[in-house]
């Protein structure tokens, strides 16, 4: 007696993304715990988690919406250099600029300061802190995020475009969270180094 069980490619591809999010996530935050020297389980555990759910749902949406953004050829935005030629059906979709500058518009200071404020409630929760103010912990993080986000340009729009034009779409929440845990490693490393 065998068992037949018929899972839709769009199921597979959702937990194939929970699970590489989970592990991606998760392990690249663990590395750069362990070169700070302050490894916790429950931040390991934490952004495994926010990896496989938050994380795993938004950025392969945003990466559809980024594959499907379009114009028509008469629309005065085309004019900003960032279509493609226009196809039979006079649609024109982002090329190579536009689709890794959409991808640095998700990732953007705003989006580096949620996960930093998950980093710091995980980070509470590890040394048994109260967590009294999150609105103020958040707003706090706004101009370190927005630090982080300039600093890491190079990087990102090396990786950006990468990972918007080198790689399927199916494998494109790996690559960005490979390119996540770079910058996590760069500002790591930054901080042993520098001393900040």
């Amino acid at each position: 007696m065998s068992i037949k069980v018929n899972i839709r490619e769009h199921d597979r591809n959702q937990f194939r993304n929970i699970l590489e999010g989970c592990l991606v996530y998760g392990l690249g935050d663990l590395l750069a715990q362990i070169i700070l020297g302050t490894p916790s389980i429950i931040r390991t555990i934490g952004v495994g988690f926010i990896g496989g759910t938050v994380y795993a749902l938004e950025v392969p949406l945003w990466f559809r919406m980024i594959e499907g953004t379009f114009c028509h050829a008469t629309d005065k935005i085309r004019a900003c250099q960032l279509f493609k030629e226009p196809n039979q059906e006079n649609i024109c979709y982002l090329d190579y600029k536009g689709r890794t500058l959409m991808a640095m518009s998700y990732f953007n200071p705003v989006w580096i300061a949620r996960h930093m404020f998950f980093l710091s409630l995980l980070n509470a929760m590890s040394a048994d802190i109260a967590f009294i103010s999150p609105f103020r912990v958040f707003l706090h993080l706004i101009p370190v995020a927005v630090k982080s986000f300039l600093i890491c340009i190079p990087i990102t729009v090396i990786g950006n475009f990468v990972v918007q034009n080198r790689i399927k779409m199916k494998y494109r929440l790996i690559g960005s969270a490979v390119l996540s845990a770079i910058c996590v490693f760069w500002f790591a490393i930054s901080k042993v180094l520098l001393g900040g």
